[in-house]
């Protein structure tokens, strides 16, 4: 098992997602969310793009005018950078 620090939104602590947490996990260890993979791969992203594309599509963002799921995370990093958003906030 791998320790990892992660930062957690105030909101989410406000929202007592600590308590979520050690509930989950004084249950047994086991992942923190029940998120399974699917398709004929296993791909364990394939719920998450198929979601954006959704979204993508419910805001009328075209197939062709629009990011893929990789290059969505990078240009949104890029431009919390480009509003000098605090790196240690971009992480």
């Amino acid at each position: 098992m791998v320790n990892r620090i992660v930062t957690i939104h105030p909101t989410l602590l406000k929202l007592h997602f600590g308590d979520f947490v050690k509930g989950v996990q004084s249950k047994r260890p086991k992942p923190l969310f029940s998120c399974k993979p699917g398709g004929q791969d296993d791909d364990w992203s394939k719920n998450y793009y198929q979601q954006l594309c959704r979204l993508s599509t419910s805001i009328n963002l075209l197939p062709n005018n629009r990011s893929s799921a990789y290059s969505f995370r990078h240009m949104f990093i890029d431009e919390l950078r480009q509003q000098e958003v605090d790196e240690a906030v971009v992480a």
